[in-house]
C-alpha cells in the first residue's frame, strides 16, 4: 500500500490541475483502468454516467465545459485513509444553456492504485442541475 501522504498529495495535484485547467497535468495523474462516476440523469445531465478512461475522461471535461462554468470550485477538506482519499467541497456554478446557478456542497471518494487515480466518484445535488437546465418559460 503507498503511503497516504503520497495518495493525498495526488488527489491535491489533481484539484490543482483541474482548478488551473492543466487538462495534460489533469490527465497525466489518471490511471489507464480510471473509472470517474458522475450521478444524474444522463438524458438531461450530459456529464452523468460512468467515464471509463483517461481519453473518456478528456471527453466528459469537454462536456462540462460546453454544460457549465464553475464560477467558485472549492475543494475545502480532503481525508486520506489508505488508498481512499475524500474531498469535501462547495461550488457555484453557470450553467449556459439557461445563465442559472446551481449553489452545492459536494463530496469525492477518490481511490488509487499505482500512484495515480484508478475511480473517482462525486456525490452532489443532481436534483439542483435538473432544475438549473429546466427551460425557461417565454
Amino acid at each position: 500500500m503507498v503511503p497516504t501522504d503520497t495518495n493525498l498529495a495526488l488527489v491535491r495535484r489533481l484539484y490543482d490541475a483541474f482548478a488551473e485547467t492543466d487538462i495534460i497535468e489533469l490527465l497525466t495523474a489518471l490511471h489507464d483502468d480510471i473509472e470517474w462516476v458522475m450521478p444524474g440523469p444522463p438524458e438531461i445531465l450530459p456529464f452523468a454516467g460512468t467515464w471509463k478512461g483517461r481519453e473518456s475522461i478528456g471527453r466528459l471535461l469537454a462536456v462540462l465545459a460546453g454544460t457549465l462554468v464553475f464560477e467558485v470550485f472549492e475543494p475545502r477538506r480532503f481525508i486520506a485513509d489508505g488508498d481512499t482519499v475524500v474531498v469535501i467541497g462547495h461550488s457555484r456554478d453557470r450553467m449556459l444553456a439557461t445563465g442559472r446557478i446551481v449553489e452545492i456542497d459536494w463530496v469525492a471518494i477518490i481511490e488509487v492504485r499505482d500512484g495515480k487515480v484508478v475511480r473517482y466518484q462525486v456525490y452532489e445535488d443532481t436534483a439542483a442541475f435538473v432544475a438549473a437546465l429546466e427551460p425557461i418559460p417565454a
